[in-house]
């Protein structure tokens, strides 16, 4: 399900391993945003799993891309849910879009006031009997998280899955 939101609105996140050795030119050194972007992360997870049950109880995976451009207060999203082999669309709730549009502006309003680095995509999501992974990007082209409107974006999920799983 893609989904266009505006607005303002548990676990420490696995990061890639190449942002902490700074081996990306696109994705800066976050260590000092660190505890915004957990507080954020958490909000985003509880949202995710708690509509993810609802959805499908007994889910496996769940995952979430975002793509933010910098110059617009507009959010993309793309949810993935699946249980087992069963994909699930249409699972979030008008209500459950509109907390996750007002969460991920609050994010990027909060990194911007105290002078973080804004992500401009990334991945969130987990798996339930597994990990949770954050992965950010920072390029203007919004990198491997980029949602694919005439395509399909479930490689991209399942490649955050797959990171996620093992952590």
């Amino acid at each position: 399900m893609e989904q266009t939101t505006g607005g303002r609105g548990d676990g420490a996140p696995a990061v890639d391993e190449r942002l902490e050795e700074g081996h990306s030119m696109t994705r800066p050194n976050t260590a000092d945003s660190r505890d915004t972007n957990v507080k954020y992360i958490a909000a985003v997870a509880k949202i995710l799993h708690a509509n993810a049950e609802a959805a499908a109880e007994g889910w496996t995976e769940v995952g979430l891309l975002v793509n933010k451009a910098p110059d617009s207060q507009k959010v993309s999203t793309y949810a993935a849910l699946e249980r087992g082999s069963e994909h699930f669309d249409d699972w979030l709730t008008p209500s459950a879009w509109d907390e996750l549009g007002k969460v991920l502006a609050a994010w990027q309003f909060d990194l911007s006031q105290q002078g973080h680095p804004k992500w401009t995509a990334m991945f969130l999501g987990g798996v339930r009997d597994g990990g949770l992974a954050w992965l950010p990007d920072y390029s203007p082209t919004f990198g491997k998280w980029r949602i694919r409107r005439k395509h399909s974006n479930l490689p991209a999920i399942q490649e955050g899955l797959e990171k996620a799983a093992r952590l």
